[in-house]
């Protein structure tokens, strides 16, 4: 449990300040999310931990860094007006 709570805590230190684009690329988010639990789940094996229980804790530790660090960014000004420009469209052949 102790490295749970350090692993937890070293959560804001991993991705860092200025990671805020990288957080918002689903992929390369999800894949330092991935390292990040693996990293977590040899060191529990190393600190004595059995599988099952260093298991658990790095599916944990994955989905809390991706819930706190990979949500979708919002649309941006170029997403927003294509994505008008369609529904005007859409309504106009419609009618």
């Amino acid at each position: 449990m102790h490295l749970f709570v350090f692993v937890i805590g070293a959560l804001g230190l991993f991705f860092g300040a200025d990671s805020e684009g990288t957080a918002q690329n689903e992929g390369p988010c999800l894949q330092r999310c991935k390292r990040f639990a693996y990293q977590a789940y040899r060191e529990c094996l190393a600190q004595g931990g059995d599988q099952r229980r260093c298991r658990a804790l790095a599916h944990e530790i994955f989905n809390q860094c991706v819930e706190e660090n990979c949500q979708p960014q919002e649309p941006t000004c170029e997403e927003r007006c294509e994505a008008h420009a369609n529904e005007v469209y859409e309504e106009c052949i419609a009618n």
